[in-house]
């Protein structure tokens, strides 16, 4: 019998060091997660212009500042990163084209946000605008 009590009771000690070593560590986790969240990637805002009109003018705004490319043909795209920063950002893509058809999109890291479209014979203008929480 003291032979059967020794091995329970050292089973009872090898339980309690198990159990004793796979605590919860979410205390832990969650130190790592706040720190994980300050070293976040910026989300990437996709511009994109399809179509088959040719490009007078093309012009994309983000915070303010606005880019020119006066080279753009269709298809044309921009990726831009938008810092994770819980944070209003506003954009703008306007293009000026010629006869043809013009489709704008815009997506959030790969989420369709809008898009908007124009075209016919002549000149014409199509813009798509918004903004994103960073």
């Amino acid at each position: 019998m003291p032979h059967t009590l020794r091995l329970l009771t050292m089973g009872i000690v090898a339980l309690s060091v198990l159990l004793t070593s796979c605590g919860d560590d979410a205390p832990d986790s969650a130190t790592k997660r706040a720190r994980k969240s300050s070293n976040v990637e910026p989300h990437a805002l996709v511009l994109t212009a399809t179509g088959d009109a040719p490009i007078n003018s093309l012009n994309y705004t983000f915070d303010g500042k606005t880019v020119q490319d006066t080279s753009a043909v269709l298809p044309w795209e921009v990726s831009v990163d938008v810092p994770a920063d819980d944070k209003r950002h506003e954009w703008e893509l306007i293009v000026q084209h010629g006869s043809g058809n013009v489709q704008l999109v815009a997506t959030l890291d790969g989420n369709f946000l809008t898009q908007s479209q124009g075209g016919g014979t002549g000149d014409g203008t199509v813009r798509v605008s918004g903004w994103v929480k960073g």
